[in-house]
């Protein structure tokens, strides 16, 4: 399912913008839903107890919290989430461009730009969603998407891949699941642990910091080359 929210201060953009996704989904036969703020700080309060949204749509010029600010924090809290400024004040694109917004829609052209957009973002989200990884035992198939997983661990001669729903165990060394994974998302930090950097929020001296709250050491062996690059993976997606 894919989760939407809109924040807008008056109630006929956040309408105009809901006609528009409903009409859009429904004819896809694509699942989804959406969730309108008139208030940014509701909006605010809600991604802060971890409400997670695939794609938000927010306008610019706000009282409380402008889009900006609110785009900011989504970028700390959830880097996957796709942005799309509705506004009628484009003067704000390049203060933007380091926000890696998604696309500007002036809100005079909601009608003929927005589905546009949709089109184009549902296309990648969806390309997104077949990156997987599948266990394979003698008595089950189970694919775990790469955004779902927080870290793997090693637990004697099993891997255990810890996602938001649980825990999934794989007979197979922590190197051969790496060697499988084949993504730059994924860090050793450790001889025992992966990392998907999808879901790190903080590094703390030789401590990764997850979303999920969870604390992993990382070896010294390997924190100059894990700080490296989870710097280079929030430069290009923060």
């Amino acid at each position: 399912m894919i989760k939407i929210a809109i924040v807008d201060d008056v109630k006929a953009n956040i309408d105009c913008i809901e006609r528009e996704v409903e009409n859009f989904f429904s004819n896809k036969s694509i699942p989804f839903r959406v969730s309108s703020y008139e208030n940014s700080r509701n909006f605010l309060y809600d991604i802060q107890e971890n409400q997670y949204f695939d794609i938000c749509f927010l306008d610019i010029k706000m009282p409380n919290i402008d889009g900006i600010e609110l785009a900011k924090t989504i970028n700390k809290t959830f880097s996957d989430c796709y942005v799309l400024f509705i506004t009628s004040h484009m003067e704000y694109a390049i203060e933007g461009y380091e926000l890696h917004i998604y696309r500007y829609i002036p809100k005079t052209l909601i009608d003929k730009k927005l589905p546009i957009a949709l089109r184009d973002l549902i296309t990648e989200i969806m390309h997104r969603e077949k990156e997987s990884y599948i266990i394979k035992t003698h008595s089950r198939f189970e694919k775990i998407f790469y955004k779902d997983i927080y870290y793997i661990f090693k637990d004697r001669k099993n891997s255990i891949f810890v996602t938001a729903s649980g825990e999934s165990r794989e007979r197979k060394s922590i190197s051969d699941v790496y060697r499988d994974l084949n993504s730059d998302e994924f860090l050793i930090i450790d001889r025992g642990f992966i990392v998907n950097t999808l879901h790190v929020m903080k590094i703390n001296n030789n401590l990764v910091i997850l979303r999920n709250g969870i604390s992993l050491s990382i070896s010294r062996s390997h924190i100059n080359d894990v700080k490296k690059k989870i710097n280079q993976f929030w430069r290009v997606n923060v």
